[in-house]
Parts: C-alpha cells; sequence; structure tokens
C-alpha cells in the first residue's frame, strides 16, 4: 500500500501536466474534431411547446417498410439524443413521452457521417389520465458520476429530523456541531448550497440553520467530491448540494407534517409545502419550524507537566439550551414567451438560540495555588436573514440559452452573553466574585450577480461559460467588559469593532463532450481573483489580500458494459479563510481556555484525483488529495507563562489523504433490502503554528449500513448504523464513535398520511471524545463533549392536492434523476 501511495504522489506532477497541455487543448478543438468520429449517425433535439426540453423522452428508430425497431435511445436531461451505426436508407422516427402526443418523422439517411434531424417538438396531452397509481421508491443512496446523493425521502428514520442530523447518519460526513465545523470523506472545507445556491454564511452559522431546517422538505442531499468548473471553487473537501422538495405536476398540491419527540428534554415541530403549476406559471412556498429543548455537557481537561510540578485545569459544563428556528421560502417562475421565462425567489429565515449553563471548576496552577469556581453563563445567539434572487432565461434557439441571476442577502446576529464567576482560592481562602458582559452584533451584506451562457452546436457537445462577481460586507462589534467590587471597565484588548471587505471576481468555460455512445468527456478551466480588506478601529489592514487562482477540471466516463462504468476526475480547489477565523477578537469558554481568531491565516489549495468503477449498483473508488495551507480549525496552543490554552485555526504545512470508498446496495429478500458504505483513509499533516512543528499520520475507517425491510399492511422498518474509527482533525484525535438507529413507519389507508416513530443513538454512543498532544509544551488536553444525540421522533404526514400524474419516469441508480413520482 505504500509503494502504491508513493507512486500517486510521484506522478502527480505528470498528472497535472497531462491536464494542462493535452486535456485542456482538447476542449478548445472539439467543435473542429467532431467530423471525425461516429459514421451514419443521427442526433436531434426533443422539444415541448415553450420550447423546453423534454428529459428521457423514447427515441425509436423505425423501418419504413415494416415499423420493425432498427434501434431506441432515451433523450438527455436537454432533450438531445444521438442514435449512431445507421446504414443508409429511409426510416422513421417516433418520439414518445408519457403526458405528451408521439410523433412520427419520415427521414433520409444516404451515407454523410452526421444527419441532424433538428427540433422535434412534442404537444401536450390535455386529456387527463384515468385514476392511476405509481409508486416507486427510490434507494436511500444513489452514486453517481461526480457525487453521491442521498435520498432523503426514501429513509424513515429522517421523518421528523433536521436537515443536520440527516447530515450526520450520512456516509462520509462528521459534523461537530461544538466547533461549527463539517468534514465529507475525512477533510474539511466543505461549501454548503441549497439548489445549487451557494449559502454565503459562515460554516458555523450555516450548520445553526441546517440543524433547524426540516428534513420534510427535502427531495435529496448531493455530496459533490470534485465539482465541475461552473460551481465556485470554493471548499477544498467539495460541495454539499441540499435539494428541496418540488413537483412537476400540473395543478395544485402540497404536503403538511408535525413532530413531537424527546432528545434531552422536549423537541417539537412543523412544516408545510404548497405547489401550483400552470403551462406558463409555476409557484410555491414553504414554512417549517422547531423547537428542541435539549440538554448538554462538554468536559474540559488540561495537564501540562513542568520538572518541578504538574498543573491540572479541569471544567466540566452543563448546558441547556432553548433552539426555535423558523424557515419560509416562495418562489415563482413565469413563462414571458416561448423562449424566455423570469423567476424570483425570497427566503426569511430565523433562528432564536439561548442557554443557561453552569461551569464549575477545580485547579491545580501551581504548588501553591488551586481554585475551585463556578460560572454560570446566560448566551442569547439570534440569526435572522432576508435573502431574495430573480433571474432571468432566454433561449436564442435551439443550440443558445443565457441566464441572468442577482442575489441580495442580508444576515444579522446578535449574540449577547455573561459570565456570573465565584472563584476561590483555599490556600489564601480568598473568595472573589466578577461578571464578565460580552456584547456581540454582527451585520453581514452580499451581492451576487452571474450570467451563464450555453451553447450546444451539436447533441455530443455543449460548452458552457460564465462570469460571476461577489460583494460581501461584514462587520464585527464586540465588547467586553468587568464587573468586580461594583467597579465596571471596559477590556481594551478584547472590545474591537473589526470590518471586513471582499470582492471575489469569477470566470469559466467548460466543455461535455460525448464522444461515443460509451465515452464522454467533460473539461474545464475557473479562474477567481479575490480581494480581501479587515480593519480594526485601532489598525488599518489587518489582513489586505489580493490574489488570484486557475482552477482546471477534468472528468472521463468510460461504460465497459450494459453494466460496468469506469469514472477518472481531477479537479483543483480553494477554501478561503472565513471572517470569523481571522477576525481579531476573544472568547470565553472557562476561565483557562479561550477562542480566538487568526489574522494571519492563509487559502488552502487542494488538488483532488478519484478514480471510480462502478459494477451494476456497487461502486469502488480511489482518492487522492494533496492540500497545501490546509485550514485546521481550533488547533490547541499553551502560554509557557499563564499556562492558558487558545484554541484557533491554524494553516498546516501540507496534508495528504489517501482515500478508499466502497458503496454495495444487496436485495436480501424481496421485502428486505441492504445499503452498505465503507470508507478507509490514510492521513499524513504537518503543523506551522508550533515552535517545534510536528508530523502525524494516522489510518482509519468508517462503516454505514442501512437494512430496509417492507412488512405487510404498508407497514415498514429501517435499521441503520454507523461506526467511525480514530481519526486525526489536525492535532486533534478523535475516539472512535457510532450510532444505532431504527425506525418504523405505517402508511395509512385511504391516503390518510403516514406515521413514523423513530429512534436515533439507541445505545448512547454518538459521543465526541478528542485528544492533542504539545510535546513542547508537554502538555495532554481532553475534551468529551455530549450533545445528547440520542432522541426519539413521532412524526405525521400528508400529502393533498392532485394526484393525476403529468408524467412518470422510473430510472436506476446510475441515471440523474427528476421527481415524477407522485
Amino acid at each position: 500500500m505504500q509503494v502504491l501511495f508513493k507512486v500517486i504522489e510521484h506522478s502527480k506532477d505528470a498528472v497535472m501536466k497531462i491536464c494542462f497541455y493535452h486535456t485542456l487543448p482538447v476542449l478548445f478543438s472539439i467543435a473542429f474534431s467532431i467530423q471525425l468520429y461516429g459514421q451514419s449517425s443521427i442526433s436531434g433535439k426533443v422539444l415541448d411547446g415553450l420550447q423546453k426540453p423534454v428529459a428521457y423522452a423514447n427515441v425509436l428508430l423505425l423501418n419504413t417498410g415494416d415499423s420493425a425497431l432498427v434501434q431506441g435511445q432515451v433523450a438527455n436531461e436537454t432533450g438531445g439524443f444521438v442514435i449512431e451505426k445507421i446504414r443508409p436508407g429511409r426510416y422513421i422516427i417516433a418520439v414518445s413521452m408519457i403526458g405528451y402526443h408521439s410523433c412520427h418523422s419520415a427521414i433520409n439517411i444516404t451515407g454523410a457521417p452526421l444527419y441532424e434531424v433538428g427540433t422535434i417538438s412534442l404537444e401536450e396531452n390535455t386529456e387527463v389520465l384515468g385514476e392511476a397509481l405509481v409508486e416507486a421508491k427510490k434507494p436511500l443512496y444513489e452514486q453517481k458520476v461526480d457525487r453521491l446523493v442521498v435520498n432523503v425521502q426514501s429513509s424513515i428514520t429522517a421523518a421528523g429530523n433536521s436537515v443536520l442530523g440527516v447530515l450526520q447518519k450520512s456516509p462520509g460526513i462528521s459534523v461537530n456541531k461544538q466547533n461549527g465545523s463539517i468534514s465529507m470523506y475525512g477533510k474539511s472545507g466543505v461549501t454548503v448550497m441549497i439548489n445549487n445556491r451557494v449559502s454565503r454564511l459562515p460554516i458555523d452559522a450555516v450548520l445553526q440553520m441546517l440543524d433547524g431546517m426540516s428534513a420534510a422538505n427535502v427531495e435529496k442531499i448531493e455530496f459533490i467530491t470534485n465539482p465541475p468548473a461552473k460551481y465556485d471553487a470554493e471548499g477544498t473537501a467539495g460541495m454539499i448540494n441540499i435539494v428541496m422538495v418540488e413537483n412537476a405536476d400540473f395543478g395544485t398540491n402540497g404536503n403538511y407534517g408535525a413532530t413531537a419527540g424527546v432528545n434531552g428534554a422536549e423537541t417539537l415541530g412543523a412544516n408545510f409545502n404548497l405547489n401550483h403549476r400552470r403551462r406558463n406559471f409555476s409557484f410555491f412556498t414553504e414554512y417549517s419550524i422547531l423547537y428542541d429543548h435539549n440538554r448538554e455537557s462538554w468536559d474540559n481537561r488540561l495537564r501540562i507537566a513542568d520538572p518541578a510540578f504538574t498543573s491540572d485545569f479541569n471544567s466540566i459544563t452543563k448546558r441547556e439550551p432553548y433552539t426555535t428556528v423558523q424557515n419560509f421560502r416562495t418562489g415563482a417562475e413565469i413563462n414571458l414567451s416561448k423562449s424566455t421565462s423570469m423567476g424570483a425567489l425570497v427566503t426569511l429565515y430565523q433562528r432564536h438560540y439561548k442557554q443557561e449553563a453552569l461551569t464549575q471548576l477545580n485547579d491545580r496552577i501551581a504548588p501553591d495555588s488551586s481554585r475551585t469556581a463556578a460560572i454560570n453563563i446566560r448566551e442569547l445567539n439570534r440569526w435572522q436573514s432576508f435573502t431574495a434572487n430573480i433571474n432571468l432565461s432566454h433561449s436564442f434557439n435551439e443550440k443558445n440559452r443565457l441566464r441572468f441571476d442577482f442575489d441580495f442577502l442580508n444576515y444579522h446576529n446578535l449574540n449577547p452573553s455573561d459570565y456570573h464567576n465565584e472563584s476561590y482560592y483555599p490556600e489564601r481562602k480568598l473568595s472573589t466574585l466578577q461578571i464578565i458582559d460580552i456584547k456581540k452584533e454582527t451585520p453581514i451584506f452580499f451581492k451576487v450577480a452571474n450570467v451563464e451562457y450555453t451553447y450546444q452546436p451539436l447533441a455530443t457537445v455543449k460548452i458552457e461559460a460564465g462570469v460571476k462577481g461577489t460583494l460581501s460586507t461584514f462587520k464585527n462589534d464586540v465588547e467586553v467588559s468587568y464587573t468586580e467590587g461594583g467597579l465596571r471597565s471596559v477590556d481594551p484588548e478584547l472590545t474591537v469593532v473589526a470590518k471586513l471587505d471582499e470582492k471575489i471576481t469569477a470566470g469559466y468555460v467548460s466543455a461535455d463532450w460525448s464522444i461515443t455512445k460509451t465515452t464522454q468527456l467533460n473539461a474545464g478551466l475557473r479562474y477567481e481573483h479575490t480581494s480581501t480588506y479587515i480593519s480594526t478601529q485601532l489598525e488599518q489592514g489587518v489582513v489586505d489580500r489580493n490574489f488570484g487562482n486557475f482552477f482546471p477540471s477534468v472528468f472521463f466516463k468510460k461504460s465497459l458494459s450494459d453494466q460496468t462504468e469506469l469514472f477518472l476526475s481531477y479537479s483543483r480547489r480553494i477554501t478561503r479563510p472565513t471572517f470569523n477565523d481571522m477576525a481579531p477578537f476573544v472568547y470565553l469558554l472557562d476561565l483557562n481556555t479561550f477562542f480566538s481568531g487568526n489574522p494571519a491565516l492563509r487559502p488552502a489549495i487542494t488538488d483532488g484525483y478519484n478514480i471510480n468503477f462502478r459494477l451494476r449498483q456497487s461502486a469502488i473508488a480511489l482518492s487522492y488529495t494533496d492540500s497545501k495551507n490546509e485550514i485546521a480549525h481550533f488547533q490547541p496552543e499553551i502560554d509557557p507563562v499563564t499556562k492558558k490554552q487558545t484554541f484557533r485555526s491554524q494553516n498546516l504545512e501540507y496534508q495528504k489523504l489517501w482515500g478508499l470508498a466502497l458503496s454495495v446496495p444487496w436485495t436480501v429478500l424481496k421485502w428486505w433490502e441492504i445499503q452498505a458504505n465503507a470508507n478507509a483513509y490514510y492521513r499524513d499533516l504537518k503543523t506551522t503554528h508550533l515552535e517545534n512543528n510536528v508530523t502525524l499520520s494516522l489510518y482509519n475507517y468508517s462503516l454505514n449500513l442501512v437494512n430496509s425491510l417492507k412488512l405487510p399492511k404498508q407497514f415498514s422498518i429501517e435499521v441503520s448504523g454507523f461506526y467511525e474509527s480514530k481519526m486525526l482533525w489536525g492535532m486533534w484525535h478523535f475516539k472512535p464513535l457510532g450510532s444505532l438507529n431504527i425506525g418504523i413507519q405505517k402508511k395509512l389507508n385511504n391516503n390518510h398520511g403516514t406515521l413514523s416513530l423513530a429512534v436515533d443513538d439507541i445505545f448512547y454512543t454518538n459521543i465526541w471524545k478528542l485528544q492533542s498532544q504539545i510535546p513542547e509544551a508537554n502538555s495532554n488536553s481532553i475534551s468529551v463533549y455530549d450533545a445528547h444525540f440520542q432522541s426519539i421522533r413521532l412524526t405525521y404526514t400528508r400529502s393533498f392536492g392532485n394526484n393525476k400524474l403529468k408524467d412518470v419516469s422510473i430510472k436506476s441508480g446510475s441515471e440523474e434523476e427528476r421527481r415524477r413520482v407522485q
């Protein structure tokens, strides 16, 4: 295995050269080389009466004389199709799709390499279909070309859960709610999108938002490890795309639901979704509310061994948070003409978090000094936001399409807290009372403009290009004051007003080429320029950076047979430090432990390589990522004089990660299905922030297993679990953890809804245990965080409105799917 790792590492430069000097020139010569491939091929595009693509339409080539089938194809997502290796002669092309009138056209193939039939229009069938009931359950996990898809609506244990709860149980995903971070397949630096739109909040705030977002309004979650050039390059680990529930049926329909349960204390929730669709107009609105009262604990221990004395600092924090999260989304799209459409989207969000906590300390500071303390903590953390989007799309013809988007985002965070600290020093028989009052307010604004152009000269070739500009401004106003002996004083070092102005401009070009029926190539190049400026009331230009980077990406797909496929991919990504990572402010955890920003933090650049082989629905993948300046969050430092511990984000000199992933579905019996996912990693990293930096390496693995059982009388059961072995997070060693979950579901008769009962973390094993050691400080730090993931929830959901099918499309796990089954 070590030999394989060295071969991969030493061949990295060669692969890069191939990408730049061989693959990218192919990208720009596609239009000139098409005629060299495929003889006697027929291409065309299927559109509806509004000149919109009819995806997955059936295209049949028939003999003129007896209407015998010669060859058949299914149109792709853009309506395009190619029929290859056709002999000269007269034929009939028959195109059909449920919900449309069939179309037949006569053609004459004379022997030319390519025959273009142009656009085939299907007229909608307005006759009402009978009361046909079509039920098709998508698999919970689908392994696709560049992503893993979790179909949330196929999971019983997702019922009544939050989106963050679903993420925590997904293969290869690790969520740390305590420090507000997330990793994917062992890598940090994740960008979160909602309906292909990037969430601009800091990642800790994004996790808070997802923690209050009902999974009932989510159709699927996509984990994209190597995103193509059209996506933002932000996120060295890749992207998580949360796709909300939509319905393509004409008429009015929707769903509603409610949930009640217990974790550390009570939890309640409700959700509502409404869709209305007509020929030239569509509209949706959705709302969810989640109230959660929980009980959490955090044990923090630090031991520093000096030659003469070993210091011990111990704190236990008991928290009781109350969280209420509300989400509201509404949007509409109107067809102004057959070729032009306009859409708008508005989102409102509020998270109201308050907690009361008690921290008890027991410290041995020096041979003649010890301390016990009790700190009563009260905190309010309120996030609220308003976001709006307007978009315009125009098709000049079947080959050229232009789309314009403008987004405005306004976030506001209010986060005051106070600490009542009663300390006692037994050697001096001294008691003290100190009140620490922290006021924090952060308004955030974003403006984003984006233009995308799509050109499809042939059914086998699609070229995309786009430009994007993002302007963002932050202001972080923090005041820290102390009250002792009735006197109040403001701390001049911790009180700060910091401002950020950031501009990101980007442009990209990419091409998708179906070389043959079994071979596909996608290549692209993206450029992003970043300008970041942070200042305080005391210092201008705390951070002043201007830099630009190119981000190439290459994807290759080869179908070896009807049931086997091979995928190769490479992409370069970036993770920029967030405002909270860099801003010069300090937060108090206990009297000896602090959180702080790091203005010297640099952006991380990652090159990622993947080889994926799929046999039927099973897949095995080998990956390698090489990161420079990888950002490791909340890394520990020890002040040698005061013995105080500070957590802040730090750059690693490098981080190399080798990964092996296996995904296997198994139908044990007709009523029993198993989905197994396994991941193995080897990580090698080196720190930069210590006086004597250390090199760390570790093997680790994770397992995820889901059992789905269909029982009589419309009952079903899901038993799922995961296990994560010991892993590295910068200098932190995470101890093994896991969880076993079970859910039972009953579909009520006569479409009266669905009742689900779910239990998470049955054996109470999902507890975070971390340890770090700094050799030069002779320190050993241990943290144990219990967020009380164990819970039980009862959920009721019901759909209403139109249940007549407009069209139906049921596909295998290897195909991109649209939601077409009511």
